[in-house]
């Protein structure tokens, strides 16, 4: 992730801003994921990656957010990722793909996405087996 970039290289969102030339709100909601790295305008990426002296597409990479959770339960593993300044949930269930929102991004939903993406792939696919059993029945 960008911010644990920045931390590790000791650069500043502020010290970035200077260096890049894009603006410090942008930059900031960039590295909080407050703004997705495909709404930011292309000059601008190539000045955050020139600056940091890296790629487009590591840049790219380092501006998502991908975490693997596992339900034990159901014995699933999904991907936690963001989108639309919320945390989502991504798994694959019977040759299908499912995509749910999880909760809005904030600082206190980040300390707990892990937890809270388990209990919410755990409650989908408890819906997704109680409409399947449901069409069973009724087949």
């Amino acid at each position: 992730m960008l911010k644990e970039y920045l931390i590790k290289k000791d650069i500043t969102v502020y010290k970035l801003c200077k260096i890049s030339g894009v603006p410090y709100s942008t930059l900031n909601d960039l590295v909080n994921f407050k703004l997705p790295v495909e709404n930011i305008r292309a000059g601008q990426l190539k000045s955050i990656a020139n600056a940091l002296d890296v790629g487009l597409e590591e840049l790219y990479d380092l501006c998502l957010y991908r975490k693997s959770v596992f339900s034990k339960k159901y014995n699933v593993t999904a991907n936690a990722i963001i989108k639309h300044k919320s945390y989502y949930i991504v798994f694959d269930r019977n040759g299908k793909q499912y995509c749910y929102e999880v909760i809005p991004v904030k600082k206190e939903a980040t300390t707990y996405i892990e937890e809270l993406a388990v209990w919410k792939l755990n409650e989908e696919i408890s819906k997704l087996e109680l409409e399947a059993a449901y069409e069973f029945l009724h087949s």
